[in-house]
């Protein structure tokens, strides 16, 4: 060494040959760091720049990753927060970490990603051990991915392989490392991943599987939902139970490879039974269900309503709505037990059908809602969508247009044939009685209750046909009313909701108050973003509602729904029933809540004779309302400041005297109710002469 580096020799030949010794070593001393540069770090960095560049525009921003928005199912509550349906693009509910059992945490990063807590994105000795193990195998058995590798997977690509996108990936996992925890990552990912039968999420995983919440997971359900993540299409717990318990004691003894289990518990365990619980699906409100969501599309919008995570407190309550359903199938079982035995056998007959809208007349809340037999079958709601004639059940509100304008329940029409003229070539009209008879001059309370078709034809005329349809609207009757004569039987078509939505002015002081299904709405957040603000409208008097009720009692008490006084509550309410018992109908109400009922034919046709309201569909309201008021106290009608009670003798028309027989009490606008007793032909006469200050119109009301 020491000769090498003494001073060389001064003679020209030596200086030459040094001088070409120590240039060639030095150029390939130079040229070795040179390549060395170039190997190591400038290659490299070229090659890096130009993946970069190749990449670049594919990338996804920190911002879409990190504010991500996940598709969230739409939740459907009744009015006691009860869940009674959902909407879902993808069926899923976000849970924070601490609501995640902790042995579902474990279990998925046992499996997962076992080096989770300890790498930044990428884990370079899991690429290692996945890249030796494939080699052993001969195959791809096994992947390298991080949990953040899969969350950005999930995020903002696609399934796509290839090493453009698993460049992006890894990129993309780092950078979400630099911005969140890992318990943050982790909570992403648990709500983020897919766990089969449309469940996505661990909070819908354990209540499509397990039916209980994620926070309740036992040890064994979180081996069994972890293991389901590698491949939720071919593990499918309760088709094929065989390869789900496999992959269940792996992911059992990958856990307890990572010290979160013993061996001698993870062999415990996976012996273990599976233990599946599928949540009882939603069985009643299906046409319920159908009409909020037909409402909060309008409201919300489509991407909102089945990807927005909503959750919908609605007006139904779910054991009113499991009693309607329950009385409208027994009902129509009954029917067609007694007329159609033999049609029922052929599977292609199209039974008769039933409706049932129920709802709080004091705030308008839908508490029920049948729209047929079976939803699955046939969405068509029939309680809010399909028009029909409500014959007799349209009466009050001819009987309520009388009384408001000045017509008292003592006051007499002539029951009698009648014939009115049929105009531009049309034969005319002639109105008849269910039973074919007249019975002269009736009361309008005695009317009413027996249901005569001519007294409300004749009472039309004396009101106005105008007035009754002004009247019609005002309690809400908002489908097309024919100008003549006939519809005061009923004849212009309608729907139970309609006509229910009338009634509950009569029992509800004459407010009005429209008849609402949704409540309130939150996000996922729970932030309200609609919360239903109840208005009430006076378009009745409460003197001329409460008059209009007692005749109605009478209905129930002495008329065509004496059956509904089985009940043995204060009940008011009306049958129908259209030509040919095409259509069978009763609307009844309690202070408390009110209900209409609808039997017939989807295409219109006789159930045949003699199948009236009072037959067919008096009795599912008397089920329904059975069920709907048991264990509530009976409630009566509060009788408002206008209204004045007198005992009238039902013969005469007058006051009640000690002679007279039958004597019943009777409900009045205060000033119109008679003043005279019973007894004196004249007295009698004075006191029925006039009606509210109004003469009466001739052939009309008697004047006895």
């Amino acid at each position: 060494m020491r000769l090498f580096w003494k001073r060389p020799s001064r003679s020209p030949y030596a200086f030459y040959v040094g001088g070409i010794f120590q240039s060639r070593r030095s150029r390939i001393f130079t040229g070795t760091v040179i390549a060395g540069i170039t190997l190591f770090f400038v290659l490299p960095a070229s090659i890096t720049g130009g993946i970069y560049s190749w990449i670049k525009d594919d990338i996804p921003s920190s911002n879409s990753m990190l504010v991500q928005r996940p598709s969230l199912a739409t939740y459907i509550y009744d009015s006691e927060g009860v869940l009674i349906g959902s909407f879902a693009a993808e069926r899923r509910r976000l849970v924070s970490l601490a609501d995640v059992a902790k042995p579902m945490r474990q279990a998925i990063v046992a499996v997962e990603d076992s080096r989770f807590y300890e790498h930044w994105g990428i884990d370079p000795l899991g690429i290692l051990r996945a890249a030796f193990r494939n080699m052993q195998k001969g195959g791809v058995s096994e992947g390298a991915s991080t949990i953040t590798q899969q969350l950005v997977r999930q995020l903002v690509l696609n399934n796509e392989r290839s090493f453009k996108r698993k460049i992006i990936e890894a990129i993309s996992a780092v950078r979400i490392e630099m911005s969140l925890s890992k318990d943050e990552i982790l909570e992403r990912y648990l709500n983020q991943v897919y766990f089969g039968r449309g469940a996505y999420g661990v909070a819908a995983a354990a209540r499509t599987y397990f039916d209980k919440e994620a926070s309740a997971v036992t040890t064994a359900e979180a081996a069994l939902l972890a293991g389901l993540v590698q491949a939720p299409g071919r593990y499918r717990p309760f088709e094929k139970p065989g390869p789900v318990v496999k992959r269940r004691a792996h992911v059992l003894r990958r856990m307890a490879a990572s010290r979160y289990i013993s061996r001698q518990e993870a062999e415990r365990l996976a012996k273990a039974p599976l233990n599946l619980q599928s949540p009882e699906p939603v069985r009643v409100g299906g046409h319920f269900v159908e009409f909020v969501r037909s409402q909060l599309e309008k409201m919300f919008g489509n991407d909102r309503l089945y990807r927005g995570g909503l959750r919908v407190y609605t007006s139904l309550r779910l054991q009113d709505q499991e009693a309607a359903e329950e009385a409208v199938r027994t009902g129509i079982e009954k029917l067609v037990k007694r007329r159609w035995r033999k049609s029922a056998r052929d599977p292609k007959w199209p039974g008769p059908e039933a409706a049932l809208f129920a709802m709080d007349p004091r705030t308008g809340a839908i508490r029920a809602m049948v729209g047929g037999l079976d939803f699955q079958k046939s969405k068509f709601n029939r309680a809010v969508q399909a028009f029909r004639q409500p014959g007799s059940a349209f009466k009050p509100i001819v009987y309520a247009a009388a009384i408001e304008s000045g017509f008292t329940p003592l006051d007499e029409v002539l029951d009698a044939p009648l014939v009115l003229n049929g105009g531009d070539g049309q034969p005319d009209w002639k109105p008849r009685n269910y039973a074919r008879d007249f019975r002269g001059r009736l009361t309008l309370a005695d009317a009413l209750a027996a249901s005569r078709n001519t007294v409300s034809v004749r009472l039309v005329r004396s009101v106005g046909l105008k007035r009754v349809i002004d009247f019609a609207r005002l309690l809400g009757i908002k489908s097309p009313i024919s100008p003549t004569m006939s519809s005061a039987l009923g004849t212009s078509v309608t729907t139970v909701r309609e006509v229910v939505s009338a009634y509950s002015v009569f029992a509800n002081q004459g407010l009005y108050r429209q008849p609402f299904a949704i409540g309130r709405v939150e996000n996922s957040q729970g932030e309200v973003l609609f919360e239903y603000e109840a208005e009430s409208t006076e378009v009745v008097r409460p003197e001329v509602a409460y008059v209009v009720t007692n005749m109605l009692r009478g209905v129930v008490e002495r008329g065509t729904a004496r059956g509904v006084r089985v009940l043995g509550r204060p009940i008011a309410g009306k049958t129908g029933t259209t030509n040919n018992f095409r259509d069978n109908w009763f609307i009844g109400y309690s202070p408390q809540l009110v209900a209409g009922v609808w039997v017939g034919f989807d295409l219109p046709r006789s159930l045949g004779y003699a199948e009236t309201g009072g037959r067919n569909a008096a009795p599912i309201f008397v089920q329904f309302f059975g069920e709907a008021l048991k264990g509530k106290p009976v409630a009566d009608f509060d009788p408002p400041p206008g209204v004045e009670f007198v005992r009238i003798d039902p013969k005469t028309g007058l006051l009640a005297a000690r002679s007279s027989q039958g004597s019943r009490f009777e409900a009045f606008v205060r000033g119109t109710a008679p003043t005279h007793y019973s007894g004196s032909e004249k007295n009698r006469s004075d006191a029925i002469f006039r009606v509210g200050g109004q003469n009466i119109p001739s052939g009309s009301v008697s004047t006895r």
